[in-house]
């Protein structure tokens, strides 16, 4: 398995893992713009998004928002309820939104052979995903930003291959850009045809354009 710094919390390490499938307790339905949850609060659950996609922000010192992460279906959000540690984001739901709640180890118990191998693998992929943002979405110039959220929304694109278009505030608190920024990029690569807004908060990537645009702007 993969590992990372970030893959030991709290002293939980990956390779402490239960041999048992994860157990799924509950389906949650959210709207959009409905908080899964708010960052600093306890006693919630871990969820694994099945549909839809949910965004994880916080307000910084100074007010201003920061979107962290677009999580898609099959990532893992909230796992500080695995450890019973508060909230580290908010999470709020971009598009209608299906979870599934995981079950908590048992009440006294600490996470050490308790989490399924399976959840784990699950965990560390949310780390992955985490650093990636970090590292990459939101590093390089403006228009590296911004197609760098494009292949990652287009990783979690519906089954008509239409991915959820974020607002330009929200892309900006996103990609650390300003909205007069986002617009001037986006409108860019309508013109070349990366991509095709549709009515709704839509858009269809073309992957093979995206994929030529990412490869020049890493030159």
């Amino acid at each position: 398995m993969h590992m990372t710094t970030a893959s030991v919390i709290n002293g939980y390490h990956p390779t402490n893992a239960a041999t048992a499938p994860p157990v799924w307790t509950g389906a949650v339905a959210l709207a959009a713009e409905q908080r899964v949850f708010a960052a600093g609060s306890t006693g919630g659950s871990c969820h694994e998004i099945t549909a839809g996609i949910v965004r994880l922000e916080r307000v910084t010192a100074a007010g201003q928002r920061r979107i962290i992460r677009l999580a898609g279906p099959g990532d893992l959000i909230g796992q500080e309820a695995l450890l019973r540690q508060p909230c580290r984001n908010d999470a709020v739901a971009c598009t209608p939104v299906l979870l599934r709640r995981v079950a908590l180890p048992p009440a006294g118990h600490s996470p050490q052979g308790h989490l399924p191998s399976a959840l784990v693998q699950r965990w560390q992929h949310t780390l992955d995903a985490s650093e990636f943002w970090s590292a990459e979405v939101s590093a390089g110039n403006a228009r590296r930003r911004m197609l760098q959220l494009l292949a990652q929304l287009h990783n979690h694109r519906d089954d008509r291959g239409l991915v959820w278009c974020p607002k330009r505030d929200q892309m900006a608190d996103t990609l650390h850009l300003t909205v007069e920024t986002c617009s001037r990029v986006l409108s860019a690569l309508r013109r070349e045809q990366v991509l095709t807004l549709v009515p709704t908060r839509l858009a269809r990537v073309d992957a093979a354009r995206l994929a030529d645009a990412l490869a020049q702007a890493d030159r």
